[in-house]
């Protein structure tokens, strides 16, 4: 069984948990900037693979010209996916910290109760 961390312990994991999350919150701004790129990307690529199939393909049904579609723009799908789950990723990341954060300063404040009492 492991010792219990001492006041300084916690301090300092406190203190390279803050900065980690400031990293992180850095790289989900840019994550953000990326996912909806990724996104507008796919969504435009679709809509104007539509409009081609439907100008190219006029007796084609509905569902030949979303098979056209999503053949035509599945990497820019796949890559819009990969990016919405990068950016979930990261938030994810920081709520879970900050939750961490939120357990290492209760812990923190009980230790200084115990050695005031």
């Amino acid at each position: 069984m492991s010792r219990p961390w001492s006041p300084a312990e916690l301090e300092e994991r406190a203190f390279i948990l803050r900065r980690d999350l400031d990293d992180v919150v850095t790289s989900l701004l840019k994550l953000a900037s990326v996912q909806a790129g990724a996104v507008r990307d796919y969504k435009l690529a679709k809509a104007q693979a539509f409009l081609e199939a439907r100008a190219r393909h006029p007796k084609d049904t509905v569902d030949e010209r979303r098979a056209r579609v999503d053949e035509q723009t599945a990497d820019l799908e796949f890559e819009a996916t990969v990016a919405e789950e990068g950016y979930r990723t990261a938030r994810e990341r920081i709520r879970v910290g900050l939750a961490e954060l939120d357990l290492l300063r209760t812990m923190i404040v009980s230790h200084r109760r115990l050695v005031e009492d």
